[in-house]
């Protein structure tokens, strides 16, 4: 039985490390199942469990009486914050505070999902798509590489970032140049990867 010595010192841990039991773990330096074992003892568990949950949500903390989080709540500030960052989820987890495991483990269990592509987005994906071809030469290599006036990628991964965000700069690979012609019907065989020329 752990002595309030340890229970005090396992409670203060847990609220530095917002409930986060592995990172506990790290601290004391013993494994996960050691320190699970130790909340278990203690009667820290569920404290535990609740101190993650007060943390997985931004702002306000009311409502979440033993743990329970608004799963409806959780999700609007979570589809809120990607939005924000144009569905950007590295730069979305770094501005909640969280690593891009954690977001994306939130985005399923809470079932929130990036926007269909609609008919007037598609359409712009297939204009910039014919004139990175265009641009670049008719290679996908050469694609992936076509710049705009302002330096910016033609072919960016983060269509929707905004354009201060550093991620609007971030191309995309040749091979998501083929990805994207197959998924919007363009024929392309007309487009040989560029390894030099053809002996």
């Amino acid at each position: 039985m752990p002595t309030d010595r340890d229970v005090a010192r396992l409670r203060r841990l847990l609220e530095e490390q917002q409930g986060r039991i592995g990172e506990v773990a790290v601290r004391m330096g013993e494994s996960r199942s050691q320190v699970a074992r130790k909340l278990d003892d203690a009667g820290l568990r569920e404290d535990a469990a609740r101190l993650r949950a007060m943390n997985l949500v931004r702002g306000s903390r009311e409502g979440l009486l033993h743990g329970v989080v608004d799963p409806a709540g959780e999700a609007a500030q979570l589809r809120e914050a990607l939005e924000a960052h144009g569905w950007d989820g590295p730069a979305a987890a770094a501005d909640l505070g969280w690593s891009r495991r954690t977001l994306f483990r939130r985005m399923k269990a809470l079932g929130v999902r990036p926007p269909a592509e609609t008919a007037e987005a598609r359409r712009r994906r297939h204009q910039a798509l014919k004139a990175a071809l265009l641009q670049g030469d008719n290679t996908y290599s050469g694609a992936a590489r076509a710049r705009d006036a302002s330096g910016r990628p033609i072919l960016r991964r983060y269509p929707h970032a905004p354009d201060e965000s550093p991620r609007s700069f971030e191309g995309i690979s040749r091979e998501t140049v083929r990805v994207w012609m197959e998924e919007l019907g363009m024929p392309t065989e007309l487009t040989r990867l560029s390894r030099g020329p053809r002996r």
